[in-house]
């Protein structure tokens, strides 16, 4: 027949069980949030490199812009995720609204030159003179924020299945290891 702990070590011990789980689900918490993250900003850039072409889309870069929008802000404001994280987060919606502000302007800009019948397009969709693309300043201001959030604060996949299998590695994307 064995002893039983004293029931003072068996309270600890659920206590401290119970801390280690709060810990995991926060760590997942913030994983999660970690890659809705890295797939926003992924789309930030993508928009931005688009938005640098002559014949860009203006609305569709817009549409796609909103939807990097909203998935920051689904995880934006969030108590529980690590500050640096949400400091990241907030200065990557506020690039993206930026960036959908511009593209907004660049399309109205760009349909009322068209309802106006004063210009024509120049074969590719745009209007002539109207330009769709963001200044030079602008796209720079863009991809220095984001930039510098990505060097700021490399975030895991958390289990992408996309990249499974392009790396050796499970975790890495695009040959970039994570320090963690």
């Amino acid at each position: 027949m064995s002893a039983r702990s004293p029931l003072a070590v068996r309270i600890v011990l659920g206590a401290v069980a119970a801390l280690a789980l709060l810990g995991a689900a926060w760590g997942a918490w913030n994983l999660r949030a970690a890659a809705a993250y890295d797939q926003a900003t992924a789309a930030l850039r993508n928009v931005a490199q688009e938005a640098a072409a002559p014949d860009a889309d203006a609305s569709q870069l817009a549409q796609q812009a909103r939807q990097a929008q909203d998935r920051l802000a689904d995880v934006d404001g969030d108590v529980l995720l690590l500050p640096g994280l949400r400091a990241d987060i907030g200065t990557n919606l506020a690039a993206a609204q930026d960036l959908v502000c511009q593209l907004d302007a660049a399309n109205a800009s760009q349909d009322g030159a068209d309802a106006s019948g004063g210009t024509g397009t120049n074969g590719n969709g745009t209007a002539a003179g109207v330009s769709t693309e963001l200044s030079d300043e602008q796209r720079q201001r863009i991809e220095d924020m984001l930039k510098a959030n990505q060097s700021a604060s490399p975030s895991p996949d958390a289990g992408s299945n996309a990249d499974a299998g392009q790396e050796g590695t499970p975790g890495t994307t695009s040959g970039e290891a994570k320090p963690w």
